[in-house]
Parts: C-alpha cells; structure tokens; sequence
C-alpha cells in the first residue's frame, strides 16, 4: 500500500511539474511577468547636450546587448489616433473589397490565415495560421492604397521615419562606429532604403498565440499598438508581456541587426498571445537597400567575445525572401 501510494505521489508531482513547464512555455498575458522596458526620450537626444546623448547611447548599448528592446518616449509622432481609426474603417470592409487591395507576399492586403510566421526560419513550428489580417505599404509607393489609408499612411511614415533617422544617430554612436561603416551610411549610402510598414488587427480566437514566435528579418522595427495587450517578448528562455503605454513606441532589432553585431546585439524573439477583443498595431519595418551585403560591422565591441565572424555575407533580399517563404502558411502542410 504504502509503494502504492508512494508512486501516485510520484506521479502526481511529474505530472504537476510537467504541467508547469508547458504552462510556462504558454504564458498568458494574464500570468507573464511584464518587463521592464529601458525608455529613451528622443526629444532629450535631439535638443540635449552631448552628455545627454552619451547617456542614451549606453543606455541604448546595454538595452540591445541584454533585451533586444526599447521604450522610445517623447518622439513627435502625432498621427497614430488618426492611422488607427482608418485602420478600423478598413478592416471592416467585407472580405471581397479588401481582397482587391492584395498585391504580392511583402505588399497589399493580407487576410487571416494567409502566415504560420512561427515557421520564418524553415524549421516547423507549427501547423497554425496566424488569427491576423494586415496592410503592408511600401514609403513613397502609395497609388493603390485604400481611400482609408491614402492621407494617413504617407503622414505615419514620413513620421516615423524621422524618428528612425535618430535611432540610427544613436546606434553609430553606441557601437563607436566610424562615419564610412555606420548605420546611418547603409541606409542613405544606397538608391533604395526599404521603409516597410505593417498595419495590422489580431482576431480573437481559441488559440493560445494569435501570432507565432518568431524575430523580425531586417533592421529596426518601430511599433505602436492600441491600449490592448498581447506582445509578449523572450528573455533568457523566459516570456514576458509588453505593457501598452500610451504615446511610446517600442523598438525591437530584427535578424540584421544581429549580423551587423555578430550577435552583440540581440533580435528579440517575439509573438502576440490570444487576445479577447480586436488589437491593432502598426510597425513600420526598416531596412537598407535589399541588394546590399548584410555582413559584420567593424564594431570592436561586437567582435570582443567572437573573434570570427559568426554569418556568412547576405544580400538583404536573399534573407527576406527565405524567411517570407518559410512562414507562408500552407494548409496541405502535414500534421
């Protein structure tokens, strides 16, 4: 009796452990611990003093070293209200009418259930569609888009463009990056800069996660979503949420910032939980010309604990287009 008793305990306890464990894996917005996100004020690197933007550049350094994220306050982006009320407008429309708007995998309408985004980097995640419909547009490319969008979209990018034009200020003076190998010079060096932004609503559902695990593939990306929670970020193999917070922008790396760093920096693996009502975001996504070399910069820092470069040299293009394939979602796909 008593070796009975001994095993259920046994397995009672496995069993408890092992539901912990997957439960962990699943967080909810409602059990995560939120993260404490650092905050730079954008205003204070424009208009301060060169001690001022010292102190954001170790601030940025650290942030990005340890998280891959950061909290940007006081940034002049005053057109989100209006961007986010169009994007309610457009959302509504039926099905067949936001169908015409569909371009090409990167451009246009994006129905839900159209990306498994878990699957971005050829291993399966997942056999889930994402529960999100989206509208990419491409900066300064703006004949198609939807009368909803055609006064606030140009508006929202000009914008947000600006505040990325300091973010990359910041980043060549956190990595001590000279002026012929900065950020700044990748981006303004080239024909073609690719400013991408990605307006999208998050469905509720039954699943756990509306929007797979997974990093963005190119450089910064700026994100602003509505008052309703679900971005949820990993650290040290732990997931926290994103609290929402009103007028910020939150700034993640994507998988160039990790190859320009030779993984000095992180691109922070992220996903959006299930949500219980309609959740809008916008991200604009940033890029240098897709035909130039992703390689390693020459940042001391970056190659201090990596004496040898940890990528293989890519063409911007060559990585966006193996990662857009592999998250495509496929119904045929095998169980």
């Amino acid at each position: 009796m008593k070796f009975i008793i001994t095993q259920l305990l046994v397995l009672y306890l496995t069993t408890i452990s092992y539901a912990v464990d997957e439960y962990a894996d699943q967080c909810s917005q409602q059990t995560c611990l939120s993260l404490n996100i650092d905050e730079i004020d954008i205003s204070k690197y424009i208009n301060g003093t060169d001690e001022d933007r010292n102190e954001i550049a170790l601030l940025f350094d650290k942030s990005f070293h340890n998280y891959g994220i950061v909290r940007l306050i006081n940034h002049q982006v005053s057109s989100t209200n209006e961007l986010f009320d169009k994007a309610k407008e457009f959302f509504s429309l039926d099905l067949k009418t936001k169908m015409n708007y569909f371009v090409d995998e990167f451009f246009g309408y994006k129905p839900s259930g159209s990306t498994s985004v878990a699957n971005y980097n050829g291993e399966k995640k997942t056999t889930l569609s994402d529960s999100v419909e989206c509208f990419l547009s491409l900066l300064d490319q703006y004949d198609n888009l939807p009368t909803e969008f055609q006064s606030i979209v140009p508006k929202y990018m000009n914008e947000t463009k600006s505040v990325i034009n300091s973010i990359h200020q910041i980043v060549d003076m956190a990595l001590e990056l000279d002026e012929d190998n900065s950020i700044t010079k990748n981006y303004t060096n080239h024909d073609k800069p690719r400013f991408t932004l990605r307006i999208a609503k998050y469905l509720p559902n039954e699943q756990k996660i509306n929007f797979g695990a997974h990093k963005d593939y190119l450089g910064f990306s700026l994100i602003e979503n509505d008052h309703v929670s679900g971005l949820e970020i990993e650290v040290n193999n732990r997931w926290y949420q994103v609290i929402p917070k009103p007028n910020s922008l939150l700034l993640i790396g994507g998988e160039f910032i990790e190859r320009w760093t030779n993984n000095y920096w992180i691109s922070a693996l992220h996903r959006v939980s299930s949500v219980t009502e309609p959740r809008y975001s916008a991200i604009l996504f940033t890029a240098p010309d897709l035909s130039k070399i992703i390689d390693v910069l020459p940042c001391k820092k970056c190659l201090e604990n990596h004496s040898s470069k940890k990528y293989e040299p890519v063409t911007g293009y060559d990585h966006l287009q193996s990662r857009d394939k592999a998250q495509a979602f496929n119904s045929n796909d095998d169980e």
